[in-house]
C-alpha cells in the first residue's frame, strides 16, 4: 500500500546558510571601504546590508541589482587588490543570487511560521569541519579526515551508514604455531 496520495509536494529553497555565507565574505570586504559611496549615494556596507535585508524578504531581484550595480561601479578588472576582493566578491554573491533565483523565497515569511530555512545538519558539520580545519587549532584535521568525516556524517542522515558483520579474526602466524603445537602435544 501506498501513501504518494498523502504526501505534501516538496518545494525546493536555496539554503539560507549559504547566503548568509556568501554575504559575510562582500560585507568584510566592504568593511574596508567605510567612505566609498553607492551609485545610489548611500555607504558601500549600507547598500551590501541592504541587498541582505532584500534577499531576506524575498526580493531576490532587487537584491541582486543592488549588488551588480556595486561591482560595475567598481570598474572591470580594479587595480587596487583590496578593490579587486570586494569586486570578486561582489560578483560570485549576485552571480549565485541570479544563478539560482527560482530557489529564492520570502526566508522571513518561512521563519516567522516555523518552516526550515537551512539545512541544520549541513550547517552543523560546515561549522564543525570549519573549526577543526582553522590553521589556529591545536588539533587541526587534515582536509581529507574531514571529507572523510563530511562523508560520514551525510551517510548517517540520509540512512544509508548500515552496521555490517565483523569479519573473522585472521590469525597471526604465532597463533597457528601454537594451535600446532597444542595438537601435536595432544
Amino acid at each position: 500500500m501506498t501513501w504518494d496520495w498523502y504526501q505534501k509536494p516538496l518545494t525546493r529553497i536555496l539554503d539560507w546558510f549559504h547566503i548568509v555565507m556568501k554575504f559575510r565574505a562582500i560585507e568584510q570586504s566592504g568593511q574596508k571601504f567605510p567612505d566609498l559611496s553607492a551609485p545610489n549615494g548611500r555607504s558601500v556596507p549600507d547598500e551590501i546590508a541592504s541587498a541582505k535585508w532584500l534577499t531576506w524578504h524575498g526580493r531576490g531581484c532587487e537584491a541582486v541589482e543592488r549588488l551588480k550595480s556595486l561591482h560595475d561601479m567598481i570598474g572591470l578588472a580594479p587595480e587596487d587588490a583590496a578593490y579587486r576582493a570586494l569586486w570578486w566578491d561582489l560578483r560570485g554573491t549576485y552571480w549565485y543570487l541570479e544563478s539560482n533565483a527560482q530557489y529564492l523565497v520570502n526566508y522571513g515569511w518561512r521563519y516567522r511560521r516555523g518552516m526550515p530555512i537551512s539545512s541544520i545538519a549541513e550547517s552543523a558539520v560546515n561549522e564543525g569541519v570549519s573549526l577543526r580545519c582553522a590553521k589556529k587549532r591545536q588539533m587541526r584535521w587534515a582536509n581529507k579526515v574531514a571529507h572523510l568525516l563530511v562523508q560520514v556524517r551525510r551517510a548517517v542522515l540520509n540512512g544509508e551508514l548500515k552496521m555490517r558483520d565483523l569479519p573473522d579474526r585472521r590469525r597471526t602466524t604465532t597463533e597457528k604455531k601454537n594451535d600446532d603445537q597444542c595438537q601435536c602435544v595432544a
